[in-house]
């Protein structure tokens, strides 16, 4: 897992595979190439799956520890980002070099297709082993199953989330601190502290791009931060906030009171919330079925060694475990009038991926491997320059829950517009939103805040995801390490 993150983040790095030598004889070793370290932890992972449990199997073998499952999983998700694209270091002979997002110096490769469909036959067969088991399933509700991870449980019914990294209360895991949900400041419901930065951000087009009866939307989207005035603690609105709305899939609001008083008892010091980090969920499972199924048969055909399940059912299975009863039919309606055609399915396979896995640390690798991370964020930066003109609303109504108003009513807020039969008048309270910018006289947002969003990605050498490799460990590596892609040692 560490060395898929280790490649995944810095491209090329050293392999090893046999502790130091006395003499340091290997304990300077060159770059190795990423493809060779992932056959290498392929091959691991093949035998390591002989000698793991399935979570629940072992009564200590629970989703925060090492299972079959997840050996599957992450062998599954480590051949399809090997057989995907991948920004390298020199041309590789044999490989096929992208068309589009490819620099001359820095290539966008991907193996041959023989060597790519293989690897996708591999992952098949991985992902249906996990899908034809039974231990992991889709928790029924997708709000439940965040509840859960926020009030420190683990879902032992379900078991959707395959791996989870287990933390310590005030010991580790800044998940619903420094990633979550805002707490502007320090109160007396949730300690002297407070400043639950929520960090991580995600964009107005984003949120548009779900359905709006898709549960998933609020659950992920949060559009207010909590704040302490004069002794009351009251949600607000943050307004005009295009690329800074919070990731509520950790929030302060669905922890435990266990967490709550260690929050407490912390005082000024930072609290650390005990969230688990999770590595591998269910839906990604049934999501990376569905690529493969679409690539190697079509969005409605069978192939050997399948789960019996089309690429079709495993999308509509994801999708619409985020509608209630009433919207259901709406769902299956959606998934259905997909074209049984594969680009237009695997299209819908990466907006799947958006609604379901953002804010988890997963898409951005995704979207690496499909050679498509430029081109989502120039799409997203297109999509926010045409609503900001002609969709979002300059204000947007909503109503309290309390008399006291300080809990807001999320049902009651007008997104997209005033309902033909309510009149602004009727509502609680206002707050300027993303249409603001229209009339703003600086316009930060579109001026300032979206240029600066990856700028960087191709500024000087195109698609440049890849971070470099610090200083001081080019200085400790004997001369054996060096950076690529532009940057300098």
């Amino acid at each position: 897992m560490v060395y898929f993150d280790l490649v995944r983040f810095f491209g090329d790095v050293p392999l090893k595979l046999e502790s130091s030598k006395a003499d340091l004889s290997n304990a300077y070793l060159a770059k190795t190439d990423r493809d060779e370290i992932m056959d290498q932890l392929i091959s691991d992972l093949e035998e390591a799956i002989d000698y793991l449990p399935w979570a629940g199997e072992v009564s200590t073998y629970t989703t925060e520890h090492i299972t079959k499952g997840y050996a599957h999983s992450l062998l599954a998700n480590i051949a399809l980002t090997r057989g995907g694209w991948a920004i390298r270091e020199k041309a590789k002979e044999g490989y096929v070099t992208a068309t589009e997002n490819s620099n001359p110096t820095y290539p966008t490769q991907r193996c041959n297709d023989a060597t790519r469909k293989s690897l996708y036959e591999l992952a098949l067969t991985h992902l249906s082993a996990v899908i034809s088991n039974g231990t992991h399933k889709l928790n029924p509700s997708v709000e439940n199953e965040w509840y859960l991870l926020n009030q420190r449980k683990l879902d032992e019914n379900y078991r959707e989330n395959i791996f989870e990294i287990p933390m310590g209360l005030g010991v580790s895991s800044e998940l619903g601190y420094t990633v979550g949900v805002r707490i502007n400041g320090a109160s007396a419901k949730y300690g002297a502290k407070g400043n639950s930065s929520g960090k991580l951000k995600l964009t107005a087009p984003f949120f548009w791009s779900f359905d709006k009866n898709d549960l998933r939307r609020d659950i992920t989207c949060v559009n207010l931060q909590l704040k302490e005035t004069n002794g009351v603690l009251k949600e607000e609105m943050v307004g005009n906030t295009p690329f800074g709305i919070y990731c509520g899939k950790w929030d302060i609001r669905m922890m435990s009171e266990e967490w709550r008083q260690a929050a407490i008892a912390t005082g000024n010091a930072k609290w650390m919330s005990d969230i688990n980090v999770v590595r591998m969920r269910y839906p990604q499972i049934l999501l990376m079925y569905a690529e493969v199924m679409n690539e190697l048969a079509d969005p409605d055909g069978s192939y050997a060694g399948s789960a019996g399940m089309t690429a079709r059912q495993a999308l509509s299975a994801v999708h619409c475990r985020a509608f209630d009863y009433d919207n259901k039919a709406d769902a299956e309606a959606y998934i259905a009038a997909i074209p049984a055609d594969k680009d237009a399915f695997f299209n819908a396979i990466v907006d799947e991926n958006a609604w379901e896995l953002a804010g988890e640390g997963f898409r951005k690798f995704d979207l690496i491997r499909w050679n498509l991370l430029s081109k989502k964020i120039d799409e997203f930066k297109e999509l926010y320059k045409d609503q900001m003109e002609n969709e979002y609303p300059e204000k947007i109504y909503f109503n309290y829950t309390d008399e006291s108003k300080t809990v807001i009513d999320m049902a009651s807020v007008t997104w997209y517009k005033v309902p033909d039969s309510e009149t602004a008048k009727k509502y609680d309270d206002n707050k300027g939103f993303f249409g603001a910018e229209r009339t703003d006289s600086k316009q930060t947002q579109l001026l300032t805040n979206l240029p600066s969003i990856a700028s960087g990605l191709n500024a000087s050498v195109k698609n440049r995801y890849l971070m470099p490799i610090a200083s001081t460990t080019i200085s400790a590596s004997n001369g054996k390490l060096h950076n690529s892609y532009g940057y300098s040692d």
